[in-house]
């Protein structure tokens, strides 16, 4: 009986305790076609932090196929440092940007190690503590997700597009 406890809990503790990173199981890992990604992204959900704060109804990312974007009221949060609160939310911030589709990083599904690709924007005075979102939901519309910190905290901006575009 206690040869077999043994195996039993490390496998429970194996699934319980070790956590998966959330936003793995959506990454885009093929390159995109950028007519794809090209249109407007509106605020869905942040869980950057604990606090609620007031997102403007028009926040939102408009790509274009120029290469330029506005960011409209878009939630800048920033590294806080202070113990158990690694970012605080520092302002809404709009403006004109450039965007360019990366790739950000490598995700191993199913014992293979896939690119994931993501958008980064540039703009003058933009302060953000991400400034590369993660292209998720393989297929059009996308979603831009940007991740904080540790990708298993789940500490998540997300933008969607609307189906209809």
């Amino acid at each position: 009986m206690n040869k077999l406890l043994v195996p039993v809990g490390a496998i429970l503790i194996t699934f319980c305790c070790c956590p998966s990173t959330p936003v793995a199981k959506y990454v885009v890992t093929e390159e995109p076609v950028k007519e794809d990604i090209i249109g407007t992204y509106e605020f869905s959900t942040q869980k950057v932090i604990d606090d609620d704060i007031q997102i403007s109804p028009e926040s939102k990312i408009e790509i274009l196929a120029d290469g330029t974007c506005t960011l409209t009221d878009f939630p800048v949060f920033v590294e806080d440092g202070a113990y158990g609160s690694p970012y605080k939310f520092k302002e809404s911030f709009t403006s004109i940007c450039q965007w360019k589709v990366k790739n950000i990083g490598s995700v191993r599904l199913d014992r293979e190690t896939f690119p994931i690709w993501g958008v980064c924007f540039n703009a003058v005075n933009f302060d953000s503590a991400m400034k590369c979102a993660h292209l998720t939901n393989v297929g059009n519309p996308y979603e831009l997700v940007f991740v904080f910190g540790d990708p298993d905290s789940n500490d998540i901006l997300v933008f969607e597009k609307p189906s209809s575009e």
